[in-house]
């Protein structure tokens, strides 16, 4: 987008750049959710042909992006995944779908990971644990991380 233009007008403020001033331009999303499946294999074939049937892109689960990943300091490969959406498409959705292609493949699933945090809703009404999640603690609950944030005292500086 350009500022000036009909496609790149801002919510507020002149559509025009103050060289003296600059500009400010601020993006949101929603909440991202990266999880990893390890499957029981270092076959990386398979966890990209498991990948391209879960990712949106390949008419698999909607909101959901995956790539077949290897993990050569353990001799595993894993299915990489962002859940753009977890209310469209949530982690037990996504598992259970990882989960079913891996069975007909003969793999197991060795586990899975978060990298950060989840929203509580994003499981589901599932533990964490049936999805893979075998030391998952509360501390990676968004909603957790939140409220302990919102309680902290605020100094004034």
């Amino acid at each position: 987008m350009r500022l000036g233009t009909d496609d790149g007008r801002p919510d507020d403020g002149p559509a025009r750049f103050d060289p003296r001033r600059g500009a400010v331009l601020v993006g949101a999303r929603d909440v991202l959710i990266a999880y990893n499946i390890w499957l029981a294999s270092d076959d990386l074939a398979v966890a990209r042909a498991i990948a391209r049937e879960v990712r949106a892109s390949s008419g698999g689960l909607p909101a959901v992006q995956a790539l077949g990943l290897p993990l050569a300091s353990r001799g595993l490969v894993q299915v990489s995944m962002n859940l753009l959406d977890h209310r469209v498409s949530p982690i037990p959705v996504v598992y259970d779908r990882v989960a079913e292609a891996a069975a007909r493949r003969r793999i197991a699933i060795e586990r899975s990971e978060l990298v950060g945090l989840a929203p509580r809703a994003a499981f589901a009404g599932r533990t964490p644990a049936s999805v893979g999640l075998l030391d998952f603690t509360e501390e990676r609950e968004l909603d957790t991380y939140l409220a302990r944030l919102a309680a902290e005292p605020r100094s004034e500086t």
